[in-house]
């Protein structure tokens, strides 16, 4: 039996019944659960999984300012498109007249300075904030929709560029739900898009429902209207997908989650290779457990006929926040299969990944180039995927790649073709790979690197513990999908 099966059989021994919570001395035995037997289950995943490492480093590394991630690059798509869609709507209410019909103040066309919706308002109305968002969102008012330092307990706030009591007010509002362990820095990077969003939305809704109802030519502006939302729904469809979907995402969550616990109960936290600030750690730990167990009432029941209690006295006691303890056991479940699979692939290929350039792995099929994950999607595209690993294989041998070396009768042209739709897929984020590369004129295909700069790796398929999908949780790597016509 292992350090995390032991930690759930003593939780089902201790869990008190749901109807009650937990009294003052069950919460001191979940205390002592969290520090004695789920931070030891954290401390072995992060001596042991490389795969938990990367996952609890993902939102940082990809949310990083220097960061050159898809997830980055889909972020930046909803910033810009939430200013267009927000400019666009104030041009059209601007154009059409529509301040009154929309019961906002009005504002002069040109005003760069405190919007008028703020000048003489002092009662907050939803549609003051609706008016004051969109204004602000035309300009960008954020200097960040993601905060680094959301990760150990979540909700920096809006980050605006200056300060705004009504938005900063109407944000806080909707989230007093206590603490939700998991990956914060995602999760607020998205509640502060939503808020933009909905505020945005709302607007271009009543615009748009307004402008329809003038009696003159309404086309351009409605075609204004319509090209902004449909960029902004897509833009929003494709981070949620690339953030919040999927089992990896929903892994990640967790491990994030655990960390968290392991922070506020571990006696000395040692997170040097996450790259934490100190001073995080030590005020992060103290107000976790200050939420997870704040005061409150204890109960004092006796139990009556067929099964019911009924309460005799109540009195003042810091007791366990029974939703809190139920997030660490689903996070303590869902990482059980991560926590007993073997690591020797993972470190087979970190290895491979420090001592090469351009590291491929044939089964199941990923590439790494100077370290990074090359971003393009496989599973769409097995002609490139099998390309790239018949150029590495021969690229390991000085060798390059003919139209016969794919075992298909294929022309020269067939040859060409494939080079140009794989140097393609690379270009955008991995130049420097598409670049080396190289064609013969009216002959082979080759890679421009030394052999000891190449690996290809095949890792035995009962080795291999993950399958393709699961592979995504290996520093976000895309799994590439076998080979197949």
């Amino acid at each position: 039996m292992d350090r995390l099966e032991i930690a759930l059989r003593e939780y089902r021994r201790i869990c008190p019944p749901a109807s009650l919570g937990a009294n003052a001395q069950q919460s001191d035995e979940l205390e002592r659960w969290l520090r004695d037997l789920v931070v030891p289950v954290v401390e072995d995943l992060q001596r042991n999984s490389s795969r938990f490492r990367r996952l609890v480093e993902w939102a940082p590394k990809q949310f990083a300012p220097d960061s050159n991630s898809a997830e980055q690059a889909a972020l930046k798509n909803v910033e810009n498109a939430l200013v267009d869609a927000a400019a666009a709507v104030l041009t059209v209410v601007r154009e059409a007249d529509l301040w009154s019909s929309l019961g906002w103040k009005h504002q002069e066309e040109g005003v760069t300075t405190k919007p008028a919706s703020e000048a003489s308002e002092n009662r907050i109305t939803s549609t003051s904030i609706q008016q004051i968002a969109v204004e602000r969102a035309a300009q960008r008012a954020w200097f960040d929709l993601v905060s680094l330092g959301d990760y150990l307990r979540g909700q920096v706030g809006l980050q605006l560029r200056e300060p705004n009591d009504r938005l900063s007010i109407a944000f806080n509002e909707n989230y007093r739900q206590g603490l939700i362990l998991g990956d914060h820095i995602t999760r607020w990077m998205i509640e502060r898009v939503d808020f933009w969003f909905r505020h945005v939305e709302s607007a271009w809704k009543c615009t748009f429902s307004k402008v329809s109802q003038k009696g003159q030519d309404v086309l351009a502006w409605v075609d204004k209207l319509f090209s902004v939302k449909v960029a902004l729904d897509r833009s929003m469809k494709d981070l949620r997908k690339k953030c919040l979907e999927g089992e990896e995402a929903r892994l990640r969550n967790a491990c994030c989650a655990l960390l968290q616990i392991y922070v506020a109960y571990h006696p000395k936290p040692l997170l040097e290779w996450l790259g934490i600030p100190p001073d995080w750690i030590d005020t992060s730990g103290p107000m976790i457990r200050a939420c997870a167990r704040p005061s409150g009432t204890e109960i004092v029941a006796s139990l009556c006929r067929r099964g019911r209690f009924r309460p005799v006295r109540y009195r003042k006691a810091r007791l366990m926040d029974m939703k809190i303890i139920e997030q660490v056991v689903a996070a303590v479940n869902d990482v059980g299969k991560l926590y007993r699979q073997a690591a020797d692939p993972e470190r087979e290929i970190e290895e491979a990944i420090e001592k090469h350039l351009l590291v491929v792995v044939e089964n199941p099929r990923t590439a790494f180039w100077k370290g990074q994950r090359v971003d393009v999607d496989w599973n769409a595209q097995s002609q490139a995927s099998e390309f790239l690993l018949h150029l590495a294989s021969n690229a390991s041998q000085m060798k390059g790649v003919d139209r016969y070396s794919l075992g298909r009768e294929l022309t020269g042209r067939d040859l060409s073709v494939r080079k140009h739709k794989l140097c393609s897929l690379l270009r955008e984020r991995h130049g420097d790979l598409a670049s080396r590369i190289k064609k013969v004129r009216g002959g082979q295909c080759y890679l421009d690197l030394e052999p000891h700069e190449v690996k290809v790796l095949d890792l035995d398929g009962d080795a291999w513990i993950l399958d393709p999908t699961e592979l995504e949780a290996m520093g976000g790597l895309s799994a590439m999908a076998e080979d197949g016509d």
